[in-house]
């Protein structure tokens, strides 16, 4: 039996079509994902505490987590968005504020915890380091200067990030291919 035999006897079954298809649109996918600007994602931590000691433990908490709050209100004002920037030395524009960045320096508190997670994402690893050590500089003049009984400790420095949290090329190849294959197999269990 001759190679050109083989293969359009293999193909006459529809499941080999199927897998086929499955998996030149997976190939696809994960060749065009090395094409995508890839985002890392630097994170730290800060707790929150008052100088103040001589308060009873319960009113130090309290505040401590409401003091939290306001900083990571804070953080996501476009003020401090421009500062960072501005300190950093990225070149930006102010529909950028409104489009992009706003949404690659983040914080978060947990409800009942005095402990900031600051995260930022940029295109480059060290770009996403220096940006999360810049807003942790920055967040911690704001915190001196504008809650004077408040102090603010770093507890997990800015890292740098090791690999991209996206795109992840060989994931979305499987996700496709297997979504592809099912679509398939739906279509033509729907045609029979």
């Amino acid at each position: 039996m001759s190679n050109q035999g083989f293969f359009s006897h293999a193909f006459s079954y529809p499941i080999s079509k199927i897998l086929f298809v499955a998996l030149v649109i997976s190939l696809t996918i994960f060749a065009f994902s090395y094409l995508i600007t890839p985002q890392y994602c630097s994170e730290s931590k800060a707790l929150i505490s008052l100088k103040d000691k001589n308060l009873d433990s319960y009113r130090v908490s309290e505040t401590s987590n409401r003091n939290a709050l306001i900083l990571v209100k804070l953080v996501e004002t476009k003020d401090f968005l421009r500062e960072v920037l501005n300190k950093t030395g990225v070149e930006f524009s102010e529909k950028d504020l409104y489009n992009g960045y706003s949404k690659k320096i983040s914080a978060s508190s947990e409800k009942d915890s005095s402990i900031i997670e600051l995260k930022t994402c940029a295109s480059t690893a060290s770009l996403a380091q220096k940006l999360n050590q810049k807003s942790l500089e920055i967040l911690q003049i704001k915190a001196n200067s504008l809650l004077k009984d408040t102090s603010m400790e770093i507890i997990d420095p800015s890292s740098l990030p090791l690999r991209p949290i996206f795109p992840k090329p060989f994931l979305q190849a499987i996700i496709a291919f297997f979504f592809v294959f099912i679509l398939g197999v739906l279509y033509y269990v729907n045609i029979e």
